[in-house]
């Protein structure tokens, strides 16, 4: 493990004067990307917030040319209803460059709310937003840091036993960096290190029952499973590597058999140059052996793995899996139930077609009426709602957040500037 000596302080990054950019005589449209269910107002209903961007197309003698605005959007749920969103600018580009771009949320600075780290394949650093300390769900103004990689999925937990949240970024250029949270200045100071790991997603939970916290990759090939030194906190050494099949795209930690053993499910996309050999897999922690795993159990999907997540989704008091996957170009959510009868078998019971390829989903109860329900990004951000009367039943689709050509673009709506003052650097002009 490679840690720096250096000291990374993220860097106020101004965007913009005088409320944004805007762009007359323009037309616009709205790509929605990685997504979170976070609560922002201090109610009882899941808010959203999603990485977004505008591309704005304008007219000149010499014909169109494009720009491209980077946003977090936050749409608040107010009793079950989401209302206007509004932005927070993350960065400008000619022409379109953002593709993918993920999200993690968690409290970074120790003051009891949720911030938020937003990453794009194509930039080398990472994009932190603080949120308000005054119950209002805004966000300052973004800070950033680079850090050498070509960042994709982010993690957001203690690594190192201090007591603070840190961060891990995978990268797929055979670099995962995690930025160590300084407790004399949290959420605004971080120690990088970096290991020797490529990979597209990152969760982070303890894996072996020895209360420090330890890190899964979607590795390059392979799930790849860091465990964290109980006598170095901060220094992983031991890694494990888990087989079940080919290009793996998504991780989750979570104890999905109730043994209070987490245990780690993962997707994948199948072979290369194929749609439909795709599938999701469960690596049971051995409760006999903390930090060994049993066999895989398999599930195939007849598609590719994009993105998961777990919950109870038939109100059965178990734990489902919704699968976020593109069949032969079109996009669906899988659904997988585990069975009432026999302990750690799921099937799959449903298929919800999506507009476009999903990007992201999340997992949660948007209208508080005790079920969960399903938000997906894929060509607009999507809620798919449980019936009331048939248990994991997905009748209703809402449109939460809409992709559509709309006049002007580029307006930055974003909720204020972020105080000066510790690591700061006064002011970057874009």
């Amino acid at each position: 493990m490679k840690h720096s000596k250096k000291l990374i302080c993220f860097t106020l990054l101004w965007l913009g004067l005088s409320g944004g950019f805007m762009v007359p005589d323009a037309r616009s449209y709205w790509f929605y990307y990685d997504l979170a269910l976070l609560q922002l107002d201090g109610d009882a209903y899941p808010d959203i917030c999603v990485l977004s961007d505008d591309v704005v197309i304008k007219g000149n003698a010499f014909g169109p040319t494009s720009d491209t605005y980077f946003y977090l959007t936050t749409s608040m749920n107010a009793n079950g209803a989401f209302r206007d969103p509004s932005d927070v600018l993350l960065g400008k580009d000619s022409p379109k460059y953002v593709t993918e771009a993920y999200l993690s949320t968690g409290d970074l600075n120790h003051d009891g709310y949720t911030d938020a780290v937003a990453t794009t394949a194509k930039r080398d650093s990472v994009m932190l937003l603080l949120q308000k300390a005054d119950s209002s769900g805004t966000f300052d103004l973004p800070m950033t840091a680079a850090i050498g990689t070509s960042p994709k999925k982010t993690a957001i937990g203690d690594l190192n036993a201090d007591g603070f949240n840190d961060i891990a970024v995978s990268g797929s250029d055979d670099n995962l960096v995690i930025l160590f949270n300084d407790p004399s200045n949290p959420g605004r100071a971080f120690t990088p290190a970096s290991l020797d790991y490529g990979s597209v997603h990152v969760d982070i939970g303890d894996l072996n029952a020895d209360l420090r916290n330890d890190m899964v990759l979607a590795g390059t090939e392979n799930i790849v499973v860091l465990f964290q030194d109980p006598l170095i906190p901060g220094d992983f050494v031991e890694a494990l590597d888990l087989t079940a099949g080919e290009r793996p795209s998504c991780v989750k930690i979570v104890d999905m058999d109730n043994d209070e053993f987490k245990d780690i499910v993962a997707g994948f996309r199948g072979t290369e140059g194929t749609h439909d050999t795709g599938r999701i897999a469960i690596f049971y922690q051995d409760p006999t052996q903390p930090g060994l795993f049993l066999p895989p159990v398999t599930y195939g999907l007849s598609c590719e793995a994009l993105d998961m997540d777990v919950g109870d989704l038939n109100s059965d008091g178990l734990l489902d899996i919704a699968v976020a996957a593109r069949c032969a170009g079109e996009g669906v959510v899988a659904l997988f139930f585990q069975d009432n009868d026999a302990n750690r078998i799921f099937s799959l019971s449903s298929r919800l077609p999506c507009e476009e390829v999903p990007f992201a989903l999340k997992i949660g109860d948007l209208d508080q009426d005790g079920r969960n329900d399903i938000i997906v990004s894929d060509w607009n951000v999507v809620g798919f709602y449980q019936s009331a009367s048939i248990p994991g039943d997905f009748p209703e689709r809402a449109v939460v957040l809409k992709s559509e050509l709309s006049g002007g673009g580029g307006d930055s709506g974003g909720s204020g500037g972020a105080e000066g003052g510790g690591c700061f650097i006064s002011a970057i002009a874009r």
